[in-house]
């Protein structure tokens, strides 16, 4: 949501076998129920912790965060008025810009192909230590769907994680 993504969606897996459902929230909606804009909400992120500043700004929470931004509606009021204590090498509104301002780009292509199912197991298991057993049993379930894809001509839509 803090780079202005409409829909976010939480626990999409490989495999249509999990438990869980994917839940999938809308920016507009979660906005409104806040009571926050884009900005706000971003704000807030920065004074929990981002992986722009990961401890955040010390003393600040997730409550305090919320009712900083709520009553202030901004960095800049919150930090005029002193309300935290912010970090030598923090600056905020830097932050803040990678997340209104990201780098983007039109200039790319996309090239659906087989997945590198070896490349993928030596960069999850290897390099970021994922189960083996794991990724490979997901790997087969993607692998086994492909294959299903190929035979009927039909590719899933992502609306069959959600059924």
């Amino acid at each position: 949501f803090l780079y202005g993504a409409p829909i976010v969606i939480r626990n999409l897996k490989m495999s249509l076998q999990k438990k869980e459902k994917p839940v999938m929230y809308e920016l507009d909606e979660f906005l409104k129920k806040l009571g926050f804009t884009i900005e706000m909400l971003v704000d807030m992120a920065i004074l929990i912790g981002t992986d722009y500043n990961p401890n955040g700004v010390e003393g600040v929470g997730p409550k305090r965060a919320y009712d900083l931004v709520k009553k202030y509606k901004s960095l800049e009021n919150i930090i005029s008025k002193n309300l935290v204590k912010l970090k030598d090498n923090v600056d905020p509104l830097e932050i803040r810009k990678i997340f209104l301002e990201p780098s983007v780009t039109d200039d790319y292509k996309i090239d659906f192909r087989e997945p590198d199912y070896d490349g993928i197991i030596e960069f999850l298991v290897e390099e970021h230590d994922f189960n083996r057993n794991r990724v490979e049993k997901e790997l087969g379930d993607v692998r086994k769907r492909l294959v299903r894809e190929k035979k009927s001509g039909v590719q899933s839509s992502l609306d069959s994680f959600f059924s």
